[in-house]
């Protein structure tokens, strides 16, 4: 069978084990395992669905491997602990059925540590000090030889315990600032006896587990290494560093995963979880760097989604496998799309960081827990998406809109069996996601835009453009189920002035006219406009957000709205005011008062109305008569986000028997 990648597709030998592609899914823990640490029948599923995709190697990340000084939150899976190994079996077992080799990071957070939930009154590290965390100020205790022989001990024995549990191979952690790269670190170890000082010195701790878990475990169970090959700047010195630390580990473990950041640099959190404002394949040329001296398969992985870009980095050598995460969350079924040549489907992550913002627990005090997915509606719910009913009959479906909920509900429907007739009053399909086509950092929106229509007709789903569904339309067509995804209009503000014509709503801003003057005024900081904001400074313009409440971007999720800010932060020519609410527009500025009632004027030669958006849900009832079955679906439901859309389109789809 041809093969568009076949660099990707090759096989690699780590020890005695072969990948059977260069695809590996990177370490990711749960939030929502049960309170002992078992993993639950959804953790599995997930795993099972990125072997079942094609990956070659899953990695079951986040496992402890000291409860009793290491556990940097609560339901984290304890090694130290014989009673977890019926669930690692289940996990192992569920992985491998499918042909790939299964994985276990062993992690031990140091002074990361949450004493909340450490069984043990101390928090370690490789040198003392205060930190201030998790809501509160705690010192560390800087480790003596008898902890670290402990530490080295715990790791071992958490190899041993993930190999007696099924697993074919371990990830030791020695990235983003946790224990072991607390101790690389030239500037948090500031030990002055045989594990701090020279680099030598500092790499004496990961080398010394790395032995014991070869003695204790055997040479046929592979050990890949991570680290964190840059943190905090692209000096020569330190990757220097990075490719002496490589050298060091060469010959010992069987890969070399290089990541990069930590979490005491918040700064460069972003790239160790790449957001929509860095480039795609961002940490390659670390990886690329350290691979030219060394033999050992080196790991790359930071926004690696695109197969074109994936084959190109295995065959120019800038490394041998490609580590990620969010991408197999998006698509599980990437690898084998990729292999099938049926690439132009696969649904890409929009790094919006949904799938993050609800499992930091630890920071977000209400976080649901829940791994949630905004174009992938089966992700945390694999296996229950397994127990759901298959439909009894083939149905007509006719489904009213072709934005993003009605296309994914024409998708599962057609994959299902039914007869599929989609109907688009516009002519082009896209709805609510066209609305963002020419923002710069959101170009992975158009290719999910891209990959729902390429889906659409590969499904065979028969898609009428320029048509508006009708009563009469319905009585020619007679489905037996109609999907009414309408979407929304923007909202106009009662505000005095919005007729002039530079006023525009954001729903014209994709066609809006490159001539919008240099002072451009939003109104409404909600993410929307935000968003819109940051794309018209990047390109130049002087921008104004007036907001009414007293943050901008307060519907973002967590870490997308994390990741917003700090972006916003480099740009001079952006500008955010709330708690002022607009009140008139005039032909050169616009005037807002503030909480005590005082006016405010500021120029603008142009005006933008981010004041939020109407679902069509009135429209959409006057059809609800004419089909048996009847449901409304995304915007035309309640305006909301993509996410949502595209969950409202799935679940309407799987509800036709």
């Amino acid at each position: 069978m041809y093969n568009k990648f076949p660099n990707l597709f090759s096989p690699l030998k780590i020890g005695p084990l072969t990948l059977r592609n260069r695809i590996a899914g990177a370490p990711m823990g749960f939030s929502d395992t049960l309170l002992n640490g078992d993993f639950c029948k959804e953790n599995i599923a997930m795993y099972q669905a990125f072997a079942q995709g094609g990956a070659a190697l899953v990695t079951v990340g986040e496992t402890t491997v000291d409860t009793y000084t290491g556990q940097a939150h609560d339901r984290t899976t304890p090694l130290d602990n014989r009673d977890i190994l019926p669930s690692l079996l289940e996990c192992s077992d569920a992985i491998k059925q499918h042909g790939a080799i299964a994985s276990i990071e062993l992690i031990h957070p140091g002074h990361w540590a949450n004493p909340k939930f450490t069984k043990g009154p101390i928090v370690y590290s490789a040198s003392a000090g205060i930190h201030h965390r998790y809501g509160q100020i705690y010192e560390a205790v800087e480790m003596n030889e008898q902890d670290i022989e402990r530490a080295v001990e715990a790791f071992a024995q958490a190899a041993y315990m993930g190999r007696v549990g099924g697993f074919d191979m371990c990830m030791i952690h020695g990235a983003h600032g946790w224990l072991i790269s607390q101790f690389l670190s030239a500037e948090e170890n500031r030990r002055t006896d045989r594990f701090g000082g020279s680099l030598e010195n500092r790499a004496r701790f990961p080398l010394l587990i790395i032995e014991r878990i070869r003695k204790r475990c055997g040479a046929d169970f592979p050990i890949e290494f991570r680290f964190s090959g840059k943190v905090s700047t692209d000096s020569a010195e330190e990757i220097q560093e990075s490719i002496d630390f490589a050298k060091m580990l060469d010959g010992k473990v069987d890969l070399i995963h290089v990541s990069v950041s930590s979490f005491a640099k918040k700064d460069t959190v972003p790239r160790m979880f790449p957001t929509m404002f860095l480039p795609h394949g961002v940490n390659t040329d670390i990886s690329a760097a350290i691979k030219k001296h060394v033999k050992t398969p080196v790991v790359t992985v930071g926004r690696l989604g695109y197969p074109e870009l994936m084959e190109e980095i295995i065959a120019t050598g800038q490394a041998d496998v490609i580590a990620m995460v969010r991408g197999l969350m998006a698509d599980p079924q990437l690898p084998r799309k990729a292999k099938e040549s049926r690439d132009n489907e696969i649904v890409p992550c929009l790094r919006c960081n949904t799938c993050m913002s609800e499992t930091f627990v630890s920071l977000l005090p209400y976080a649901s827990r829940a791994m949630k997915c905004a174009v992938n509606p089966t992700c945390g719910r694999e296996f229950q998406f397994r127990l759901w009913d298959k439909p009894r009959c083939a149905h007509r479906v006719l489904i009213a809109g072709g934005g993003p909920a009605g296309m994914q509900a024409a998708i599962v429907a057609a994959e299902r069996g039914h007869e599929v007739i989609l109907c688009e009053k516009t002519a082009a399909l896209g709805g609510a996601l066209n609305m963002h086509s020419h923002i710069l950092f959101k170009k992975d929106l158009l290719k999910f835009k891209q990959s729902l229509i390429n889906r659409l007709y590969n499904q065979k789903v028969t898609v009428m453009l320029n048509t508006e569904v009708t009563p009469q339309l319905i009585q020619i067509l007679k489905p037996d189920d109609l999907i009414a995804a309408l979407g929304a209009r923007a909202r106009i503000a009662n505000i005095a002035g919005c007729q002039f014509p530079h006023v525009r709503t954001i729903e014209e801003m994709s066609a809006a006219s490159e001539h919008m003057g240099n002072r451009v005024v939003i109104i409404g900081g909600g993410m929307s406009g935000t968003e819109e904001g940051l794309d018209l400074a990047m390109k130049g313009h002087e921008v104004l957000v007036l907001e009414q409440e007293d943050e901008i971007a307060a519907d973002a999720n967590f870490r997308g709205r994390e990741a917003l800010m700090q972006e916003i932060s480099k740009y001079d020519n952006f500008q955010a005011k709330t708690n002022l609410k607009a009140l008139e527009i005039t032909e050169k500025s616009i005037h807002a008062v503030d909480s005590k009632g005082d006016i405010h004027t500021f120029m603008a030669d142009s005006v933008i109305l981010a004041v939020g958006r109407i679902a069509l849900n009135e429209e959409a009832e006057i059809l609800r008569s004419y089909a048996p079955e009847f449901v409304t679906v995304g915007d035309c439901r309640k305006a909301g986000k993509i996410i949502d859309a595209t969950h409202d389109g799935f679940n309407a789809a799987m509800n036709i028997y």
